[in-house]
């Protein structure tokens, strides 16, 4: 999800309903018309959130994203008719004090996050525990393979006189 969309989203679910004028503040506005609502028109197309104003059996969601996007612009305009792309959008209802509010699926979307989250950080902090009790393993082997070098040598520095020892008596005999 982009993080315009993921912007919008975080605010209504924070609030649970969120009204038209107060989302369209938290809208980023690089076009000042209707493409600055395809964020909000992809939200409700995908049934995250909901606008109060529509019922079932006249829902704005069922729309194309652009439809929406186009009908959301209108709305926001405050005006009665807007024109756009050579097409009329009347406003019969001022949306600004409509609201917004979330569904199920934004729901699952955080918590689904949530848990993914939590998932990556148990999995580095066994990652890490592993690296360092593995680190510790080698540290110990490593000590344990220089003493066992270490007592090789004495034992063979041991031989060598007793070596010299045994040719001298065998010379002597």
């Amino acid at each position: 999800m982009k993080k315009s969309i993921l912007n919008i989203l975080k605010k209504i679910h924070k609030c649970r309903e969120l009204s038209a004028h107060e989302i369209d503040v938290f809208i980023e506005k690089r076009f000042n018309d209707h493409r600055d609502y395809y964020p909000l028109s992809f939200l409700m197309k995908d049934k995250y959130i909901q606008l109060s104003l529509y019922s079932d059996d006249k829902n704005i969601s069922e729309n194309c994203e652009r439809t929406i996007a186009y009908s959301l612009y209108a709305m926001m305009q405050n005006k009665h008719e807007v024109m756009i792309e050579g097409i009329k959008f009347t406003n019969s209802t001022n949306l600004k004090s409509e609201k917004f509010h979330c569904m199920v699926k934004t729901d699952f979307y955080f918590s689904e996050q949530s848990e993914k989250r939590k998932d990556r950080i148990i999995g580095i902090v066994i990652a890490a525990c592993i690296a360092i009790f593995s680190s510790c393993v080698t540290v110990v082997v490593k000590d344990l393979h220089s003493q066992e070098q270490q007592l090789s040598r004495l034992e063979k520095k041991a031989e060598v006189p007793q070596q010299k020892i045994l040719h001298k008596e065998a010379a002597n005999s």
